[in-house]
Formats: C-alpha cells, structure tokens, sequence
C-alpha cells in the first residue's frame, strides 16, 4: 500500500505534469471585462431569472426588460432602443456591414469571433459608417420624412403651381417665393 505522502506526491505531480501542456486561453477580454458584464448581467436581474435545470424563459416579458436593463448598462451611450425597421434600413444595414467587411469573418455554425482585433476593427468601420452620413444615402428618406416634406410643399404653396397640366413657369417670382418657403420650412 502507499502511503498518504507518497500517494499526495504522485497526485500532485501528475496535476503539475497536466498543466505543464496547457496552453494559455486568450478571448481578447480582460478579467475587469467580464467582472464588468457579469456585474451588469446581476444588477439587470438576469441572473436570478437565468437559474434551474430548464433555462431562462426568454420570451417572458420579466426576462425582456431584464435583458434590456442588462443591454443598458453594458452598452451605455451606444445602447439604441429596438425600432421596427423599414426594407429599406435593413438593407442599408446590410449593405454598410458587408462595406465593412463583417460578412467575411463569420465562421459558419461557430459565428465570429467578435473578441479579436480584425472583428473590432471592422465592427468599428460599420459603427462609424452606421452612424454616419452613409446609412442616412444607403437608406434615402423614410415614408414619414416624404409625408412631412409632402406636408411642407404643400404649406408653401406649391402645390398651387403644379395643380394644372402645364408645367409651372419656375423662374416666376411668385414661384421662386414659394419655393424659398418651402426650403425654410425644410431646415425647421
């Protein structure tokens, strides 16, 4: 029979031996990182809703505004409350993400690996050209834009000059007045 030292000695050797292979795990996050969104993830409540053998019920409506909470606080200024989005924003989505070139860094089933640096920089590109002047040409005017600038022509009067089947003699003064009142309705 062995005795306890011994039989401590060969199983602490053999977890020393183990580890000796073991390469480092590197997810691009920092320890502070996931303190940081494992503290949001409690203060959102998500953690007492996410416990037992079943799951969270992620449809319930406790769930979605813990979830939201949760999005708040890790997100901060960058957070966007969810809006229904026309075709035509879903396309220009679309389209600045592969501009982006975040298309190309999906790995199938697996996903991205939204922790390393060619995702990041990439995601950045798509922020900046998601915010920027880019999505606002990609995506043109939205049904309520065209009803207010339909509802500001109209104030200024032009519709009036367009009602008949000639085509309106633009270089009239009465015209070119109706038109610069049309443009100042436009900036307010």
């Amino acid at each position: 029979m062995m005795s306890k030292k011994f039989h401590v000695a060969v199983l602490l050797s053999a977890f020393v031996a183990a580890g000796a292979g073991a390469q480092p795990f590197d997810a691009g996050v920092s320890r502070a990182e996931v303190n940081a969104d494992l503290a949001a993830w409690k203060q959102a409540g998500l953690d007492k809703l996410s416990g037992g053998d079943a799951g969270p019920d992620t449809f319930s409506p406790e769930y979605r505004q813990a979830y939201k909470n949760y999005l708040q606080l890790r997100l901060g200024a960058d957070y966007r409350e969810p809006t229904a989005l026309t075709r035509d924003q879903v396309r220009a989505d679309l389209a600045l993400w592969k501009r982006a070139g975040l298309d190309k860094l999906e790995r199938g089933d697996g996903g991205a690996d939204t922790f390393g640096s060619q995702y990041r920089a990439a995601y950045n590109t798509y922020r900046h050209l998601r915010d920027g002047e880019q999505y606002q040409q990609e995506v043109g005017l939205t049904r309520a834009e065209v009803q207010a600038d339909l509802a500001a022509w109209k104030r200024a009067g032009l519709d009036r000059f367009w009602a008949g089947d000639q085509t309106p003699d633009t270089s009239s003064p009465a015209y070119r007045v109706a038109f610069q009142n049309y443009l100042q309705q436009r900036q307010n």
